[in-house]
């Protein structure tokens, strides 16, 4: 059931944006990955929130799974925010998309969630960004809620690839800029986000094979190294937390 509509929602938003041009692998990859977030949050039922929108997949999908509206937040710098077929397209979907900047803090009332799910997000913030974040999750999340995280795992082996071979893993000091967002400026392992949201009872941790946010997937060597990182799940590409509301 699951697949059947997450499928729909990447043709229906394939058509929408036909200027971003996806391989048939990456669509794969990020096919596997909301796959999974959903089904981390099948079970979990109550108001929902997506920080992060992006091209709307996640909170889509949670709005179908959940038969009710989800809110979803987005930099209103980005380009696609005011794309005409895709504000239209979330709406019909029951998606209320928000303009929000995360500096400012987030502009719903405390204790307002049931469901938080930040994915593929904290990996763009500054620390003092994270540090708002955390902050104000703690206060819309109720009582009793959930949070998940995902973001991509810096243990990966292609990092440790690049260690070996003394090359770099942090992103370069230019980085990229999207709008008023930015592309990597930190990623992270597990403990360190588990340390960050200490207020928050981890409840599962899960390694899965992704793709890499470089071009060492596409290529002989990036596949070799992927499959090992397979056998070795604390060596793949993308990392997911579960978490409870202490």
């Amino acid at each position: 059931m699951i697949q059947q509509y997450l499928k729909s929602i990447f043709k229906e938003l394939q058509q929408i944006f036909p200027e971003y041009s996806f391989s048939k692998q990456e669509v794969i990859l990020w096919f596997k990955h909301y796959l999974y977030l959903l089904k981390l949050a099948n079970n979990i039922n109550g108001n929902t929130l997506e920080i992060g929108a992006g091209f709307g997949v996640l909170a889509t999908g949670l709005a179908k799974q959940q038969h009710k509206t989800v809110f979803s937040i987005e930099h209103p710098s980005r380009d696609f925010f005011y794309k005409k077929e895709y504000i239209e397209y979330l709406l019909n979907n029951n998606v209320h998309l928000v303009g929000c900047d995360i500096s400012d803090g987030l502009p719903f009332k405390t204790q307002s969630f049931e469901l938080i799910c930040c994915c593929d997000v904290i990996e763009h913030l500054y620390p003092q960004q994270i540090n708002i974040l955390r902050d104000e999750i703690k206060r819309i999340i109720k009582p009793t809620g959930y949070l998940i995280l995902s973001t991509p795992n810096l243990g990966r082996i292609q990092n440790i690839w690049r260690l070996t071979r003394g090359e770099p893993i942090n992103p370069t000091l230019s980085i990229d800029m999207f709008g008023s967002t930015f592309g990597h400026i930190r990623e992270f392992v597990p403990i360190e986000l588990i340390d960050i949201f200490s207020d928050f009872e981890n409840k599962k941790i899960s390694y899965k094979s992704l793709s890499p946010v470089d071009g060492y997937f596409f290529n002989k060597k990036g596949k070799i190294l992927s499959t090992i990182g397979y056998f070795v799940p604390k060596w793949r590409e993308e990392f997911y937390l579960l978490m409870k509301r202490r």
